[in-house]
């Protein structure tokens, strides 16, 4: 690049020194010569450039055809995470509202079952308890007719002792 920048300022300095003018002469200046090297160059290279700018053409597009795929691809992923991403916050007030319908539905569930459970114990305890009044009861029932018995059997020896007793008094009078 450097190269042909002084290329050209030397060139544009050697112009402006010089008185340049245009030479309308075609056999001195090889304007005919130079023509026929161009169109010479034009035919024979002509075909070979436009094929390479053909394919780079078709190359071109082809990459600009891929590009607009991708963008349509792109285009269309982003919208659909953008409709996600839009649908989360309603996802996630669902789910609190889910969780507070399973809390709730969980408290009256262990509510009621610890209800259940205390009615049941509470008859359990009263059974228990009727049960062992009923055996207490007996026991001392039991007791106070042995102690009863026991009694009536001392006064009645008492009694025969007594009346022995006095049947030999008797006797002995």
């Amino acid at each position: 690049m450097k190269l042909l920048d002084i290329t050209l300022s030397n060139f544009l300095v050697t112009v402006s020194e010089r008185d340049l003018s245009l030479n309308t002469d075609i056999f001195e200046a090889n304007l005919i010569n130079l023509i026929i090297l161009g169109g010479a160059i034009f035919y024979f290279l002509g075909d070979a450039l436009s094929t390479n700018l053909i394919e780079r053409k078709k190359n071109i597009l082809r990459s600009i055809q891929e590009a607009e795929e991708q963008l349509s691809k792109a285009s269309y992923l982003y919208s659909e995470s953008r409709l996600r991403s839009d649908r989360i916050p309603f996802i996630i007030e669902n789910i609190n509202l889910d969780g507070n319908i399973m809390i709730k539905k969980v408290k009256n569930v262990v509510l009621t079952n610890g209800i259940l459970e205390i009615i049941r114990l509470e008859a359990s305890v009263k059974a228990e308890t009727s049960r062992v009044e009923a055996v207490i009861c007996k026991t001392i029932s039991e007791n106070a007719v042995k102690e009863a018995l026991k009694q009536i059997k001392l006064q009645l020896n008492d009694v025969k002792l007594k009346q022995k007793l006095m049947d030999e008094v008797i006797y002995n009078l």
